[in-house]
């Protein structure tokens, strides 16, 4: 007796959740942040009765991390790869976040610059060709920034001659969109990714000739794609180096001009020393432990230098170290994954050109303050792109074989 009541009653409940469910169903309604499922007054159930059920999202996906570049020996010679679609120097490359490197734009012969913009596959060694840019140019800059687009700023190119606009490229949809900076900044200019994903952006030569002092500086800002001034800098005078130190501040040296560091949190410029030897067109590395290795370049007499200096970040003073075997300008350095920095190519002479063209590769080892020789390139070259994959290998594309030849060769060093 007291099952079959029990059984009555369970299948009447049964029934009671069935005809509400049902009910429900036919009433869904949608609000922002929630779906509201409502129920007109029934029998069973004698009012409203409002259930807040959550949305479920399905979240992005995160982008895959790429591993850390391999420990290699660099000790192998440089492999030739597939070439590039065409031949370009003054050109940039920009490793993308899914490890890919997107060439932009560079000069392909005398006074012929390129919009096209190709992308290389380490996977597949492989370049394929993407979305073009709006102008032509060489002696741009180019920064990856941290929500995966890249930044490209200025360079030159004719008829415009000296650039002063900008274009964003996005990888999702392959595709360029052009933002205005507030200052024509040409070529020689620097531009570096602060802490925040800001990108400063200071000086730049944009008339023919000694490009003179140069205080123009601003910064821009990814989130909102807008410009602002920043402090100016006094008496830089293009070509100079910028690195962004592990504070966050960011260390402006050569430009033959006294090197100075921009505070971002302040907004304010301060005495960085004085280099033992001023120079413009060098190489800057901030090396592990945290100071900055600053590599040849023309001298202020205009000459090539073998000179090499570090900077100090506890002390605020610069010291010469090791020089390199060959003076060089126009030429590469890149921090390997264990700390050493390869420096390539470049020319040995001031417009020497082909007779000074330079095939040769050097190694800085902090530890013991020594270059050594690292094997050659297959093809001597200046003005060119050197990049560290994802898996180590170091990728070198392009640059200049004479006054108006340029190459569309590459090579890979790895093991």
């Amino acid at each position: 007796m007291m099952n079959s009541l029990c059984y009555r009653s369970f299948t009447r409940l049964i029934i009671i959740i069935l005809t509400f469910g049902l009910t429900c169903l036919n009433l869904v309604s949608c609000t922002q942040g929630s779906v509201v499922i409502t129920t007109e007054p029934i029998t069973v159930v004698p009012k409203i009765i409002t259930v807040e059920v959550p949305v479920t999202t399905t979240p992005l996906p995160s982008p895959t991390p790429l591993s850390p570049p391999r420990t290699l020996a660099y000790s192998g010679n440089w492999l030739l790869a597939s070439p590039m679609t065409i031949s370009r120097g003054f050109h940039t490359a920009t490793v993308l976040d899914d490890g890919r490197v997107l060439i932009v734009g560079g000069y392909t012969s005398l006074d012929t610059d390129t919009a096209r913009v190709e992308i290389f596959d380490p996977a597949t060694n492989t370049f394929t060709q993407t979305g073009s840019l709006h102008l032509p140019r060489h002696g741009h800059s180019a920064t990856l920034l941290m929500d995966g687009r890249v930044l490209v700023i200025g360079g030159y190119a004719l008829p415009q001659g000296w650039l002063s606009d900008a274009e964003i490229y996005d990888p999702e949809t392959e595709q360029w969109a052009t933002t205005q900076p507030l200052f024509p900044h040409g070529v020689c200019h620097s531009a570096t990714l602060l802490a925040d994903g800001r990108v400063l952006v200071m000086a730049g030569s944009i008339r023919s000739g000694h490009p003179g002092s140069d205080d123009r500086v601003e910064i821009f800002n990814p989130n909102t794609n807008r410009w602002q001034k920043a402090a100016f800098h006094e008496h830089t005078e293009a070509c100079q180096t910028a690195t962004r130190l592990e504070d966050g501040r960011v260390l402006i040296a050569g430009g033959l001009a006294d090197p100075t560091i921009y505070d971002p949190a302040t907004n304010t410029w301060k005495s960085a020393g004085k280099l033992n030897t001023p120079r413009s067109q060098a190489q800057a590395v901030l090396l592990q432990s945290g100071r900055v290795l600053l590599i040849g370049g023309l001298s202020f007499d205009g000459e090539p230098t073998n000179s090499v200096e570090i900077y100090d970040v506890d002390s605020n003073t610069w010291q010469e170290t090791a020089p390199l075997d060959q003076a060089r300008y126009n030429h590469t350095a890149t921090l390997l994954p264990d700390g050493r920095v390869l420096v390539l190519g470049g020319w040995g002479t001031y417009n020497g050109y082909e007779s000074s063209l330079l095939d040769t590769a050097e190694i800085y080892d902090e530890k013991t303050a020594i270059w050594s020789t690292a094997a050659p390139l297959n093809t001597g070259r200046a003005n060119h792109t050197a990049t560290l994959l994802p898996e180590g290998q170091i990728l070198v594309t392009g640059g200049q074989k004479s006054y108006g030849e340029f190459l569309n060769s590459v090579e890979i060093l790895g093991e």
